[in-house]
């Protein structure tokens, strides 16, 4: 009989108190749901956004946002290259703003077909890789699958070639690239480099972005000398407005500060890559090698080369490509090679001779530099013409980082299942026997024993980890499904559910029963069980439940890497990953728990009404 019947449901006062009590579970729903879309939108951010509490990350409908990330992503999480790149003052990802309408359209056209024709390696970065926020961009995927690809899927060759010993494909790691305009890059002819650039060239060239030495030389050397754009004016004698206007000239300038600078910088800063000597410096590095080496024999020897006499050595105008050679060449370079005979070759004096061929003149740009500009015009145009793409990647990018994660540790995966049927199994099958046993026979004790059961309610699990690690472990059963489930199979809370369950159920059936000569057994598996599904549907969902989640537990009485549950490889790849990757790992986590309790639902359901109407 409802409390309400449905005469008084009809009136005013009842009206509003069904609206209260309505209002109250709306509102108690949603204080459960909230902090879940917070996490969900968590696990799509990235370090651009990852500060926001949004329900609705914001780059779903904010351009400037989407930009941002889509910056983060092309520079791999490193805002001083992004800095050195566009030229720009930014310090964090969260201020960057979307380029004025003004945008050279042109020159970004012209760029883009610049970049396209550019067919030196060293002097091209590759975007979208990974760097120190810990996020994994898509072409860290992608070059993981175009080595698996390369080598045939074969792990053990690729090790045996590059001589390594990556334990999975999924822990490669690319060549680092952020150094490519300081003198500390040295070039790598092995296998690994060599793959990698046959990799990085074969993607369009929008997924690479080019060397910038102005920058590298505004970031690295003129700003941490004067401090501020004031003193270095003062000491230059100069008018500028900031240090985006400190160009690296071709050739040393004739300004003295100027030219102690640019000598400063090309001779101990500056990569190789990026420098030529004229050829009239043939006979002064000759004399050079003279004063290195006593004779021609030791040249020789340490070169592995067999000249004849002195004036056979080659000179070369730029870097070597033989390790020993590049030393050699480097000393040079720094102590003995005449200033006004080295000069600075690099993307932007290629780009300005690009630009007066095509007939753009670059004097717009007054004293800042053509290639930032084009950059951030391209850039910009690339972002649009990838907009699509880009909120596709963002949404699926950290639950890919988990799933590779997942599969590399697949044996977690299958721990997990067995481990799960197992609890639910055992408890399934223990703790009915036991209730049915109190509830059927009603033991003189019976009162005492589910004391004791209740008792155990009192002590948290944490208290009992340490004793059952040591009997665990005297029993020599620790690294075993065994050391899992047995602590666990009887639960004094079950027990104590199931009797009370038990009782309720007419004794009616077990006379008729009797009389039918039916056995104890048929009497347990087939009236009692049978008419037991919504509580066993309970204990089965909590066992999964306790089971699945099962991380401290399982840590201390598995402690051997192989038999891990999946929770603890998730809370090892936590300490390890970005935020954003550990939302999505806690969002992957929850979903086989959601579905194994919407498989339960009608069951559990059936064992709330089911009493009720009874």
């Amino acid at each position: 009989m409802p409390i309400i019947n449905r005469v008084e449901a009809r009136s005013k006062r009842v009206k509003i108190v069904y609206l209260c009590i309505y209002t109250v579970l709306i509102l108690g729903a949603l204080s459960m749901l909230y902090p879940m879309i917070l996490m969900i939108a968590g696990s799509v951010k990235s370090e651009t956004d990852i500060i926001e509490m949004r329900p609705v990350p914001r780059y779903f409908t904010d351009q400037r946002v989407h930009y941002r990330k889509f910056l983060e992503s092309k520079y791999s999480g490193q805002i001083l290259l992004y800095q050195q790149i566009h030229h720009r003052d930014e310090k964090s990802w969260h201020t960057i703003d979307i380029p004025s309408n003004d945008t050279h359209k042109e020159l970004a056209h012209l760029f883009n077909q610049f970049r396209k024709q550019l067919v030196e390696e060293d002097w091209q970065m590759l975007g979208h890789i990974t760097g120190p926020s810990r996020l994994q961009f898509k072409n860290l995927r992608r070059y993981r699958q175009f080595v698996a690809d390369s080598f045939g899927g074969s792990l053990e060759a690729m090790n045996r070639e590059w001589k390594t010993a990556y334990p999975s494909f999924l822990h490669l790691r690319p060549p680092i690239e952020k150094e490519l305009a300081s003198r500390r890059h040295r070039p790598d002819s092995g296998n690994q480099q060599l793959l990698f650039n046959r990799f990085k060239m074969s993607l369009d060239a929008a997924e690479r972005f080019i060397v910038d030495l102005d920058g590298y030389y505004q970031l690295y050397y003129v700003r941490p000398t004067y401090n501020s754009i004031e003193k270095y004016n003062a000491h230059h004698g100069a008018e500028l407005h900031s240090f985006h206007e400190v160009l690296l000239p071709s050739i040393p300038p004739t300004q003295s500060t100027h030219r102690a600078d640019w000598e400063q910088f090309v001779r101990n800063e500056l990569s190789l890559i990026f420098i030529r000597i004229a050829p009239s410096q043939a006979a002064r590095y000759r004399h050079f090698l003279k004063r290195r080496y006593s004779n021609l024999a030791e040249l020789n020897e340490y070169y592995g080369t067999t000249h004849a006499t002195w004036e056979d050595i080659h000179f070369p105008t730029r870097m070597p490509q033989i390790p020993k050679q590049i030393v050699t060449w480097d000393l040079f370079v720094q102590e003995d090679a005449d200033l006004d005979a080295i000069q600075v070759v690099g993307p932007r004096q290629e780009f300005e001779t690009f630009l007066e061929s095509q007939g753009f003149d670059r004097t717009v740009f007054g004293n800042h530099s053509a290639q930032a500009a084009a950059v951030r015009a391209s850039d910009w145009g690339d972002f649009r013409a990838q907009i699509n793409s880009s909120l596709v990647e963002n949404l699926k990018r950290n639950y890919l980082v988990v799933l590779d994660y997942i599969l590399l540790h697949g044996r977690g995966v299958l721990n997990t299942i067995v481990y799960c049927i197992l609890a639910v199994l055992s408890q399934l099958i223990v703790n009915p026997l036991a209730a049915y046993a109190l509830s059927r026979y009603r033991p003189p004790s019976s009162y005492k024993i589910l004391l004791i059961c209740m008792a155990t309610m009192a002590f948290p699990p944490a208290v009992t980890m340490i004793p059952s690690f040591i009997l665990l472990r005297n029993l020599n059963l620790l690294n075993t499904f065994a050391a899992l489930i047995l602590p666990t199979m009887a639960n004094g809370f079950w027990i104590f559910l199931l009797k009370g369950f038990f009782d309720s159920l007419p004794r009616e059936l077990y006379e008729a029963a009797d009389m039918d000569g039916a056995s104890e057994w048929t009497k347990f598996w087939a009236i009692t069980m049978s008419m037991s599904k919504p509580i066993l549907a309970v204990i089965g969902l909590g066992a999964f439940t306790n089971a699945y989640s099962n991380f401290m537990y399982a840590l201390i009485i598995v402690p051997d890497p192989e038999m891990w549950t999946l929770m603890v490889w998730l809370y090892q790849l936590q300490t390890q990953a970005h935020p954003a990757v550990i939302y999505a790992s806690l969002c992957l986590a929850a979903i086989p728990m959601f579905l194994i309790f919407l498989f339960a639902q009608n069951i559990i359901i059936r064992g709330i009404v089911v009493p009720v109407e009874r």
